[in-house]
């Protein structure tokens, strides 16, 4: 959902919108707008040469939110993000390992999944659908990651084996785990 604080905000009667989905002020006149990422399959990290590139397959969904505040979907569009990440991973092996990402850049491409306003013209949402991940996809995962995320302890299924203070080694072209293994015998 876009943020109040974000410096875009979505409008029906926008003239942006006039061009690019005609029916959406008909379909909900002057109205505000909500726009959802959700991911649509799993995300895959690639490493080549050092560099960290995410893949992440996901779907925008636009809603218009009457005077009332009902929402209703307008359309939906699927889109292949594609994010350069920064990634640091810090271990003092005496806690877990832990990872901190920044994004550097978000693209994503724009294909009209659903509609209800008619006729959407989603390749000339694509380069303002970048303008919105720069302005507002980016600062807004970075201020969420800023801590880092921990390595939490992994219990393998029946809780006998535990890798204990696991590590991510990230070499130029993969991703290691290092662990110390902690093994439960029962009598």
């Amino acid at each position: 959902i876009v943020p109040p604080s974000s410096p875009i905000q979505l409008y029906t009667n926008s003239t942006f919108w006039k061009l690019s989905a005609a029916g959406l002020n008909k379909y909900c006149r002057n109205c505000e707008m909500d726009m959802i990422i959700a991911a649509s399959g799993p995300p895959t990290l690639d490493l080549a040469g050092g560099d960290v590139t995410l893949r992440a397959p996901a779907c925008f969904t636009f809603e218009v939110i009457e005077a009332n505040g009902t929402k209703r979907p307008a359309f939906s569009l699927n889109s292949n993000l594609l994010a350069d990440v920064i990634l640091n991973i810090t271990d003092d092996r005496t806690n877990a390992g832990t990872f901190h990402t920044k994004f550097s850049r978000i693209s994503c491409t724009a294909s009209l999944n659903s509609t209800n306003v008619g006729q959407v013209y989603s390749h000339m949402l694509a380069p303002g659908m970048n303008v919105l991940a720069t302005l507002v996809m980016i600062p807004y995962a970075n201020n969420a990651l800023a801590g880092g995320i921990t390595i939490p302890p992994i219990a393998a299924p029946g809780g006998n084996l535990t890798l204990v203070r696991p590590e991510l080694i990230l070499d130029k072209e993969s991703v290691f785990l290092d662990s110390d293994l902690q093994w439960r015998v029962e009598p």
